[in-house]
């Protein structure tokens, strides 16, 4: 996930996450972390999910959603019910006021498909 601070200069960091059906997508991370402050100042974030070489990729932009209360609770709880094998990580920030959990809702999605002959870029929102 690439995000940007109040200067313009970029971050990005590698991310575990959760997706839902409508392309919503549910991370956390510390609200020490450079990428949290940074969501601060501007809740817009760019996301890349690829494997490996030579299989298909996809390339996110979205708005971010700082979640709350409930919410951040919720999320954490749809996290480990896709991910289980995080249980023990993602406490909750009821548990661990340190943990902060947000939504990254897709605005654009391009797919690409570098198996394919000839090769597959296709944006699936714009």
């Amino acid at each position: 996930m690439a995000t940007v601070n109040e200067s313009g200069k970029p971050i990005a960091a590698t991310m575990a996450y959760a997706i839902d059906d409508k392309m919503v997508f549910y991370l956390e991370t510390s609200n020490k972390a450079r990428k949290y402050k940074n969501l601060l100042v501007n809740p817009r974030a760019a996301i890349v999910v690829g494997i490996a070489n030579n299989l298909p990729t996809v390339q996110i932009d979205g708005k971010v959603t700082v979640l709350k209360g409930e919410d951040a609770i919720n999320a954490r709880n749809f996290i480990v019910g896709q991910h289980p094998e995080w249980e023990g990580y993602y406490l909750g920030p009821d548990k661990n006021p340190e943990e902060v959990y947000f939504t990254v809702k897709s605005t654009r999605v391009c797919y690409s498909d570098f198996t394919k002959e000839p090769m597959v870029v296709e944006v699936v929102k714009n």
